[in-house]
């Protein structure tokens, strides 16, 4: 399989042949990203001896969870970062729109273009930084949650790579039924929204979370004994 000029978005499976990898060009991506810097990852790791509670933008973000320093930064920095990050996403978009009159923002190389991604990476900073900030700030004034909403959160939370990884399917099986029947775009939307959540719940906890096999190949840890 030779790689495009377009990878990991599309790839070259054959001559003549291409094979799309559609949203799941990010966990490509997460994959070779991890396996370069996994050696590197591991000393930190084992220098800090808490281990990564959250990798977010690689490097930056096993840094930001492995020194507690960081996290008490972002908490109190946590209502200017969410300021920034609004502005910078209205920012984002003015200049996308802008730079989309001369062609592709996410890969040309004209001024806009540049600038565009540049601003988006600098935003996606901003967010995790509140994002992560916000979320300090209430472990800092902890609840004991209730049973119910342990089991909740626990399952969510095991859902969440498997949930990514079929969802797009079923909203297109979805919408490929919905988009044909005479009613409003927001019933449509409204339909193909609601059904492709419970479609996408059911197929992860009927078909992924139950056997051994399925958890393993969606990236789930075997069911504890």
């Amino acid at each position: 399989m030779r790689p495009s000029l377009n990878f990991p978005f599309v790839v070259e499976a054959a001559p003549g042949g291409l094979f799309e990898t559609g949203h799941l060009w990010f966990l490509v991506c997460l994959l070779g990203f991890s396996l370069v810097l996994l050696p590197g990852l591991r000393l930190l790791d084992r220098a800090h001896g808490q281990g990564p509670a959250a990798v977010l933008f690689l490097v930056a973000g096993f840094l930001a969870a492995a020194d507690r320093r960081i996290g008490q930064a972002f908490r109190r920095r946590r209502r200017a970062a969410i300021v920034l990050a609004g502005l910078g996403f209205l920012a984002s978009g003015a200049v996308y729109a802008a730079a989309s009159a001369n062609g592709d923002p996410f890969t040309g190389m004209e001024p806009l273009a540049v600038a565009f991604r540049l601003l988006k990476t600098l935003d996606g900073l901003l967010w995790m930084v509140a994002i992560l900030g916000l979320a300090g700030s209430r472990r800092a004034r902890p609840r004991t949650p209730t049973a119910p909403a342990r089991r909740v959160g626990a399952y969510l939370n095991e859902a969440v790579l498997p949930f990514y990884v079929l969802h797009e399917t079923v909203v297109v099986a979805v919408a490929y039924a919905v988009l044909s029947w005479p009613v409003a775009p927001g019933v449509q939307y409204l339909v193909i929204s609601l059904a492709a959540l419970a479609g996408t719940l059911a197929l992860y906890d009927l078909g992924v979370r139950r056997t051994p096999v399925t958890r393993a190949l969606f990236g789930l840890k075997p069911h504890s004994a």
